[in-house]
């Protein structure tokens, strides 16, 4: 059910009439209250369509409007919509116009008196002056004084810059160390705030955007943490009712605060929208939301003087942007695994597993097995020293050195106990290592540094133990100095540019963790880069004669091969 707008007579005809059709159609639609009552009349049918997607019971929205379209306009207006009063008189007016006891519940759940909002922004001094707004309505609207003149504080009443209570109603339950509109920066305190409801409105400012794009993405961790911190201000005993609105733009396919609550608040809907069109039903590409405002015109000479932060201010769309992308995706080549004779069991000694290529350049490349690959495992644990990395990760690599292909077999990322960890890293290493009757047993180097080697020292020893006792041989393990921080992090993934610039990487579809990490790098999680990086230093030795011998060594070996290599 929703509000129709009544006809407001004349205020000199009827006065009595219009400030009663003023109230109602304020209590009953937000859009006709903001523009009507606040006086924000430049709003149009694009604000109409986004106060209908706020006039909501069960409100949790990320709401992604373009820059200068009023999004911060609507948070403003929405949080006084909510501390209107609904009195009887209001309740015995809307039943006799035929609205329905649901539509009354709607109401009485819309507004409340007694209702505490909680609004941050990036900054504190901003927070405030978005309170500026809430002063004009209260102490110099003489229209809203009017018609809402029960809520109008007095000299009991606490208004500041960082708090503001409005008149209470006595006779419903209220909290009074909670002021009806509460005001905070990123990063400031939030003890003592118990909200019904909360609006959070361009949190990410240019520190957080910096620190993602191009920093080490520790701004916009405390960013993450503190927004966290702001859903617990709820009334713990407010059990229904809750309401948060996050206003914002996007920044990154993953890593920016829009992007995690995406993926880890599922009770949040999003609502997006390009200052283009092509966002929605409502808005087809190439028409502005906002023709009374910005012209195709207006919004190209934008995007000339943005550049590539257009896209974020008004798209809402991060595709294309390249300063979002330290590796692009075009560098990147695909293959698939397929059988020799996929006619005989995968056990069948005569069924090879083979390495399809992807059309490189237009050129087929013909198909290769791993077991003529130099092969690399590498291995790196989590541990409390690299805040930055959230999984433990073992990379299986094949490097050809004719061509200088290098092979990403397989990828294993995951947090989990230390023993799973060498138990997954024992299965990748029989699943990659050379069995044949002419050189025998070939085991597949695993590299780690010294640190993981450490942390896993007593894990390895009893699995060890065990395969000596099945009379397996042991990992062949060679170690590397390795460096923990963010800065080593930086640059053994940065190192790794000029040689997927040449387009040396050949990966598989369903290495997922990796193909996000390369997408959005810096952006997001960066384990699999992170690990990957160590590669180029475990190559060094793959060089001159010694690599050619190797190389015909092991073409000689598969020609006479009783076996062929794991991977199946």
């Amino acid at each position: 059910m929703k509000w129709k707008e009544l006809k407001v007579p004349s205020v000199s005809a009827d006065p009595t009439g219009y400030l009663k059709a003023v109230r109602l159609n304020s209590l009953g639609s937000l859009f006709f209250f903001a523009k009507e009552v606040l006086g924000k009349r430049r709003l149009t049918t694009l604000h109409q369509h986004l106060c209908h997607s706020l006039e909501t019971e069960h409100l949790f929205l990320v709401m992604e409007v373009p820059m200068s379209h009023y999004k911060t306009t609507l948070g403003i207006a929405l949080s006084i919509w909510w501390a209107l009063g609904f009195s009887e008189q209001d309740e015995q007016w809307m039943d006799e116009l035929g609205y329905n006891s649901s539509w009354i519940r709607w109401m009485k759940t819309a507004h409340n008196q007694n209702t505490r909002t909680l609004i941050t922004h990036e900054v504190s001094s901003q927070a405030s002056n978005i309170g500026k707004d809430v002063d004009a309505a209260y102490g110099n609207n003489d229209l809203f004084r009017e018609v809402f003149k029960e809520l109008i504080p007095d000299g009991d009443c606490v208004w500041t810059n960082q708090q503001k209570f409005q008149k209470r109603d006595p006779k419903q339950e209220f909290d009074p160390g909670t002021a009806t509109f509460v005001y905070r920066g990123v990063g400031q305190a939030l003890q003592g705030i118990h909200a019904n409801s909360i609006v959070q409105d361009d949190n990410m400012g240019k520190a957080a955007q910096d620190s993602l794009l191009y920093g080490d993405g520790r701004v916009m961790d405390d960013l993450i943490r503190w927004h966290k911190q702001v859903g617990t201000r709820f009334d713990p005993l407010v059990k229904k009712g809750r309401r948060q609105l996050v206003i914002g733009n996007r920044w990154a396919r993953i890593g920016d605060l829009n992007s995690h609550i995406e993926k880890e608040q599922p009770e949040f809907k999003f609502e997006s929208h390009s200052a283009e069109g092509g966002c929605c039903k409502l808005h087809p590409a190439g028409q502005p939301i906002l023709p009374e405002q910005w012209t195709m015109d207006l919004l190209n000479k934008e995007r000339k003087r943005l550049g590539d932060d257009y896209f974020c201010f008004y798209l809402n769309y991060i595709g294309d942007i390249p300063t979002n992308e330290k590796f692009r995706t075009e560098w990147l080549n695909y293959f698939k695994f397929k059988q020799s004779n996929p006619d005989l069991n995968v056990d069948d000694r005569r069924n090879v597993l083979l390495i399809e290529h992807g059309v490189m350049d237009g050129d087929a490349l013909p198909d290769i097995t791993p077991g003529t690959l130099e092969m690399r495992i590498l291995v790196s644990a989590k541990h409390a020293k690299m805040p930055k990395r959230k999984k433990h990760v073992i990379w299986s690599v094949g490097y050809d050195y004719e061509s200088g292909r290098i092979y990403l077999l397989s990828c294993w990322a995951e947090d989990c106990t230390y023993s799973v960890f060498v138990d997954r890293l024992y299965h990748e290493y029989r699943r990659w290592t050379v069995h044949n009757s002419f050189t025998g047993f070939r085991p597949t180097p695993v590299y780690m540094g010294q640190t993981c080697r450490k942390i896993l020292d007593f894990y390895l020893r009893e699995r060890e133990r065990m395969e000596l006792r099945d009379k397996k041989p042991p990992l062949y393990i060679e170690e590397f100095e390795d460096d923990d921080s963010l800065a080593g992090m930086q640059n053994r993934i940065e190192a790794l540019e000029p040689t997927c610039k040449a387009r040396q990487i050949w990966t598989h579809s369903s290495h997922k963790d990796f193909l996000s990490a390369y997408q959005n790098y810096p952006a997001g999680e960066s384990d699999t880069l992170d690990v990957l990086g160590y590669l180029p230093q475990t190559l060094r030795g793959v060089t001159g004669g010694e690599a050619r011998n190797f190389l015909n060594s092991q073409r000689a070996a598969f020609a006479n091969r009783r076996s062929g290599i794991g991977g199946y």
